[in-house]
């Protein structure tokens, strides 16, 4: 099922000069904006205004021409309003917004004039959760907008906590404010507002964020937003809000009537069944057309918490009936507050128990919010909740939540209840596979939230809106009808077990509906449909029994007229896959009903490791040993057999059976044994075979036996002096093998692993690892350093080490004169200086050190000890041992050949 979403963005600029300023006396003293010098600077400007009117948030802007400061704040002011407030750049005004929505949300009379302010820093929204940010101010009158201008919001944090409004000063004026804090189905709204009575009417100012539950999205796909940084931005704005000294006129603004936005998104002529969920954040719903637009199913948010009904519930539920929508509730779970499962329960029966009838959809529990509760505690809640309904309404709800709720806060239990699946990728272009959406602990799921606003609205709706499916065709959906007559439900023992599986599918018929029953299982079957006929084309024909009984076959289980309303089919499932076993139900009248169970048959060979690990490093004229770690977890018990052959080669080179008991993990190890080979690297294979119900040994293959890999290396050490078992040996062949070192003696070949570096064989070692090994030294003269070159044992280094001196990699070790020093020895301090210099470059510099990573090298005024501290952090010298707790570098101790090895390795990877 594909959903793609059609981007077309509409601007429409209305410019009203000051001659023609005039939009049927809408507008006339409404608003204006001037030039501004620093937020709140107030005065009176030239009343010069252009308006727009946007049909989207995210395009809407002010053309100010010549007016406006490129980068300073700018003053919006209504003088038939009496206020003004200054905004910055990174906000867009709209001063016709679309009012009824917003005052829907904002929970004010639906007259009530509106000018909102958005933030529109994409560095804010981009790869975030952040849906919509802004800065609202509403204007109400009347007693009734007098009398709630002084009281709480619903759902305030202060009424919850008995606290009285607290009082906040701008700019010499007090304001009452108020947090709410909203759940809405995949996220929620913060509003922060502040009210003042002036003028006989009551002044509402509110930041808004609205923002997604970042737990639905696929993890990782975006990040939490900068919440400091928007909250500090409208915090800015709301501190430029000023009343000016003049008698307000209240004039009459006529905004435009609420229509669809461009962006509506038509159902997709799928299987599946569309639908959207909704709450009074989307003001007034055309439900004509949205059944139009072919959305078949909406979900309305009823309740939160206790305490707290949306404000559009009822209307929500009621308003034309007959537009094809069927319609559902949800209520949104609070036991972050401290609820109990029951007391949400009743309260919410207490709202909307009007709506747990035919006509209606089954009851939804949003689970978004758990506080500190932990798996055991939270599902606990949960099952209170759903059977606090499920008993005192006779209807068993759904559950709505998300895959990480799924996997690490509730327990086998709540699969008792249906899944609504919240999953989400940043686009609406996702298809129902076998494993997507993915449902953890559940097999499958009745309902997908897929889509997240704002990738588009839906025609009939002004506000951008999330997109659902539900796991069938529109017909299906009475099986999810509040008092449906008929429906099934299809379970098995397990829905993720080893072949072979051994299945009992078990289905459960529900509702009113009266008389015998005739079943029908397909053992592999994805068709939605509940037509007989056309399942029966499509996934194969059953066979057909006598009244009162069952006959199955290969396709599935037919059951006629039998009275049992809990029908158990038992299928084996002998091949490792995905597949989906369907039952339809016929009964009385009522409609049939169908429902699916997604089985997933697993291989029981889980893993396959051996060890040492390949690649394994044989001793020559031995036979190698390798051990092999097999987990299986069979249904049944059997034997494994482990065998290894070379590539290439039909016979086994070794071979272990061991049995196996059924239905329990556990790891087998065999314990193999591979001839030593005249090869240098020889790859062989090591196949693992678990049969059911047989005894050792396995003589046949199967696709489904698991091998892996296995690389041996045969060779002789290159070095007569640096065993196989030599802890360096490996450091040492890489050296060799890239041309690093040729040994310290050719008859035999030695590399003299603990013979002591010197200056002048860490030069070659230095030049050779930074420019490779076809790096040739300097021609003469040599004539940089002072020392005594004559003597036979150093005269071969004097131009390797002007090589050091023309590259920057040495200093030398005396500047006056100026000194190589070839024989000294290399101390570990001065090796780091050489291998960080070999990895980083030439030029390379560590940071200050700190003195605290060493117990010997506390000093940070030694030069020494910034290198020792990062070549240590660059894993290119270990520690020499521990004292009190801290590493010790033994800055002095010497360099052997084997640890130069080891040292220029680490530094060239």
């Amino acid at each position: 099922m594909l959903k793609v979403v059609h981007r077309l963005f509409f601007i429409t600029l209305i410019f009203c000069t000051l001659v023609s300023y005039d939009i049927a006396g809408a507008v006339r003293g409404e608003g204006g904006i001037v030039q501004s010098g620093p937020a709140g600077s107030g005065g009176n400007k030239p009343n010069h205004s252009l308006y727009l009117d946007s049909l989207d948030n995210q395009v809407a802007a002010w053309d100010l021409s010549a007016q406006t400061s490129e980068q300073g704040w700018q003053i919006f002011r209504s003088e038939g309003y009496a206020f003004e407030v200054s905004y910055p750049p990174q906000i867009l005004p709209r001063v016709i917004p679309n009012q009824m929505s917003l005052n829907a949300g904002l929970e004010v009379p639906e007259d009530t004039p509106v000018w909102q302010f958005n933030i529109s820093s994409p560095g804010l929204f981009d790869g975030t959760n952040l849906v919509e940010a802004s800065f609202v101010i509403q204007v109400s009158r009347g007693e009734e907008a007098l009398s709630a201008c002084l009281s709480y919001k619903s759902g305030s944090i202060y009424q919850r906590a008995g606290e009285s409004l607290p009082s906040v000063e701008i700019n010499q004026v007090l304001f009452l404010k108020d947090v709410v804090r909203e759940g809405v189905m995949g996220g929620s709204y913060q509003r922060i507002s502040y009210r003042a009575v002036s003028q006989g009417a009551c002044y509402e100012l509110t930041q808004v964020i609205h923002s997604k539950n970042i737990e639905n999205f696929v993890e990782g796909s975006i990040q939490h937003f900068d919440g400091s940084a928007v909250s500090s931005l409208l915090d800015q704005i709301l501190g430029t809000f000023t009343f000016l000294d003049s008698e307000a006129t209240f004039p009459e603004l006529v905004y435009p009537q609420a229509r669809s936005a461009p962006l509506a998104v038509v159902a997709a002529a799928g299987a599946y069944a569309d639908g959207i969920d909704v709450s009074h954040w989307q003001g007034v719903i055309g439900w004509g057309q949205v059944g139009n637009a072919g959305y078949d199913f909406a979900f309305v948010k009823g309740t939160e918490g206790v305490g707290w009904t949306d404000s559009r519930f009822h209307i929500n539920m009621t308003t034309n009936p007959s537009a094809g929508v069927v319609r559902g509730v949800y209520h949104f779970a609070r036991p972050d507050l401290g609820n109990t499962g029951r007391e949400e329960a009743e309260y919410f029966l207490s709202v909307a128990g009007d709506y747990l009838e035919s006509g209606y959809l089954r009851p939804v529990l949003d689970l978004e919010v758990r506080g500190s509760l932990g798996r055991t505690a939270l599902s606990a809640w949960v099952m209170e909740w759903m059977q606090t309904v499920e008993n005192q309404s006779g209807v068993a709800p759904l559950i709505y939540t998300n895959l990480n709720y799924v996997n690490n806060y509730l327990t086998d239990a709540v699969t008792e209840y249906d899944l609504w699946i919240a999953y989400w990728t940043t686009g609406c272009n996702s298809t129902v596979t076998f494993s997507i959406p993915p449902t953890g602990r559940w097999s499958d799921w009745a309902f997908w939230q897929y889509c997240v606003a704002p990738a588009g609205t839906v025609p009939g709706i002004t506000t951008a809106i999330d997109l659902d499916i539900f796991n069938g065709l529109e017909a299906g959906l009475i099986e999810y009808d509040a008092a449906s007559p008929l429906w099934v439900s299809l379970t098995s023992d397990t829905y993720r077990a080893p072949n072979p599986y051994y299945a009992d599918i078990t289905a459960d018929v529900n509702g009113d509906a009266t008389g015998p029953i005739n079943y029908h299982f397909w053992w592999n079957c994805d068709s939605l449909e509940a037509d007989i006929t056309s399942v029966e084309t499509a996934c194969g024909a059953l066979p057909l029994p006598a009244a009162g009984a069952c006959l199955n076959d290969s396709v599935g289980m037919r059951c006629n007229a039998v009275a049992n309303e809990v029908q158990l089919a038992e299928h084996t499932y002998q091949e490792i896959g995905d597949f989906t076993a369907k039952v339809i139900v016929e009964r009385g009248i009522a409609p049939a009903a169908e429902d699916r169970y997604h089985i997933s048959v697993t291989n029981p060979l889980l893993s396959l490791a051996a060890a040492p690990v390949s690649p394994g490093v044989g001793t020559p004229y031995e036979d190698y040993a390798v051990s092999v770690d097999v987990v299986t977890k069979p249904s049944v018990a059997g034997v494994v057999q482990v065998e290894v052959f070379e590539n290439g080669s039909p016979t086994a080179l070794d071979s272990n059976c061991q049995a196996v008991v059924g239905d329990v993990q556990i790891t087998r190890t065999f314990d193999l044994s591979i001839p030593w080979s005249t090869g240098e690297t020889v790859t062989y294979s090591i196949w693992a075979r678990y049969r059911p119900g047989l005894t050792c040994p396995v003589i046949d293959t199967d696709p489904d036996d698991l091998s892996r890999a296995y690389e041996i290396d045969w060779n002789q050490s290159t070095f007569a002096d640096v065993p196989f078992d030599h802890p360096f040996h490996a450091h040492i062949q890489a050296l060799w093998d890239a041309g690093f070192t040729a040994g310290c003696s050719t008859e035999p070949l030695l590399y003299c692993p603990d013979q002591v570096m010197n200056r002048a064989q860490s030069a070659v070692f230095m030049l050779r690892g930074q420019f490779g090994t076809g790096y040739v030294p300097p021609v003469e003269p040599w004539d940089t350093f002072t020392d005594d070159w004559s003597l036979s044992d150093i005269s071969w280094a004097e131009k390797w080490a002007e090589g050091m001196w023309e590259e920057g990699l040495t200093a030398g070790c005396l500047a006056d004169p100026l000194m190589y020093c070839p024989r000294r020895e290399l101390p570990r301090v001065e090796a780091s200086v050489f291998g960080l210099r070999l990895r980083h470059g030439n030029s390379y510099d560590p940071p200050a050190a700190s003195g605290t990573i060493f117990a010997d090298m506390t000093d940070v005024g030694y030069w020494g000890t910034k290198w020792a501290e990062q070549a240590y952090l660059d894993g290119l010298l270990p520690e020499c041992g521990t004292q009190d707790g801290l590493p010790l570098f033994c800055p002095d101790d010497l360099v052997n050949r084997a640890w130069g090895a080891y040292l220029i390795v680490a530094a060239k990877n």
